[in-house]
């Protein structure tokens, strides 16, 4: 590839955003705006944010209590709805890299990876999903949909970290050094 080739694809690109900022952003969104619902739910009404479904007091309160009162639950549903369009950018980087590696597969498991780095994209856009969905419908709101949209998002959550783990580790050439 000759150098001409180099600057028309750098000509071709319309963004480009450091990853390292971008990861740093995508984390603080909810982080702060659960921080922030904790915080002023504690202060504010301690009695609403550990009370139960079961009327049994809480000494601290669910994530679901302290994001599903009013104004925190703007702030969370702003948080996490900022946040998801980048997520899912993860997932589509994360298929597009481990199609990258298929080369290190030997051939005639090659359709196997390929099945596998499908379902694990899938799993981890269901995975969130489902956390958009938890998060728009709160357990006040309609509860028996948050815990049907919950376990959903629990299996999918897991059964992602399992399979990014199988797929990462067999997508690799080499072993990492240990120093």
């Amino acid at each position: 590839m000759g150098k001409t080739d180099v600057v028309e694809r750098i000509g071709d690109i319309f963004l480009r955003v450091p990853f390292d900022k971008f990861a740093l952003v995508t984390l603080c969104l909810p982080s702060i705006s659960l921080f922030y619902c904790f915080i002023t739910g504690i202060v504010f009404r301690f009695d609403e944010v550990n009370e139960t479904v079961c009327k049994v007091q809480n000494v601290i309160p669910s994530i679901s209590a302290v994001t599903g009162i009013t104004p925190q639950s703007y702030v969370w549903r702003l948080g996490m709805a900022l946040q998801s369009t980048p997520r899912l950018a993860v997932g589509v980087m994360h298929y597009n890299y481990y199609c990258s590696r298929l080369h290190h597969i030997r051939s005639n498991l090659q359709g196997l990876f390929k099945k596998l780095i499908r379902l694990n994209f899938w799993l981890y856009i269901t995975d969130n999903c489902c956390l958009i969905g938890v998060t728009y419908i709160s357990n006040k709101d309609n509860y028996p949909v948050h815990e049907k949209i919950f376990i959903v998002f629990m299996v999918t959550s897991l059964c992602y970290m399992l399979l990014n783990t199988i797929v990462y580790r067999w997508s690799r050439s080499h072993h990492m050094s240990t120093t």
